[in-house]
């Protein structure tokens, strides 16, 4: 997805939506100066630009990180991983893990594969934060009504998803976008897991 149809969208409600979303994610997160972050997938670095200067240290990892904007590649605590997250091997734990948009885009066998990676690589205390769009009806429509195509590469869907990951975590909580109600009346979930 091209930066411009996301977080530095013409369109200010696109932006908006996006950037509503990474400040749920933080919120969520309840980050302290004492964590080391990881963003799975972290795109254009938007997300690794907002909480850098909050936590001791973070992570990106993406296929392709010459995306990453010059300012977070260029933060002394922020390192940047090129690579497949389902084989990810970190010589350091994290604390606050980030899968924003991203474990959609994986099939079940993927899947399965971060998860037992994310559960191997962190530490006892670490915290999972989750973004998984609803795909219900009111998700195609804004789709449709924002100029996206359905071919939005979503291999698993929300439902399979957090079955998965309710079977390798603990659920707490989760807040629903624009709406904090139920996922079938929202565009896009978040929510945060813990080592079992």
């Amino acid at each position: 997805m091209q930066l411009q149809m996301t977080y530095e969208s013409k369109n200010p409600f696109l932006r908006k939506y996006f950037y509503s979303r990474l400040k749920h994610s933080i919120n969520l997160a309840k980050l302290n100066p004492d964590d080391i972050v990881l963003d799975l997938g972290c795109g254009f670095g938007t997300l690794l630009g907002l909480v850098k200067d909050k936590v001791k240290y973070s992570i990106g990892v993406d296929i392709d990180i010459s995306q990453v904007k010059d300012e977070v590649k260029k933060s002394k605590n922020v390192r940047l991983i090129e690579g497949n997250i389902t084989d990810l091997n970190l010589d350091i734990k994290p604390t606050k893990i980030f899968c924003i948009s991203i474990l959609e885009h994986l099939n079940e066998e993927e899947l399965n594969r971060t998860i037992s990676n994310i559960k191997k690589m962190s530490s006892n205390n670490a915290k999972l934060i989750v973004g998984l769009p609803t795909e219900n009806i009111l998700y195609l429509l804004a789709r449709r009504l924002f100029g996206f195509n359905d071919s939005h590469g979503h291999k698993t869907n929300y439902r399979i998803i957090e079955k998965m990951l309710k079977d390798s975590f603990e659920f707490e909580k989760s807040e629903v976008i624009p709406f904090n109600l139920f996922p079938y009346i929202g565009l896009y979930v978040i929510e945060r897991y813990r080592l079992k």
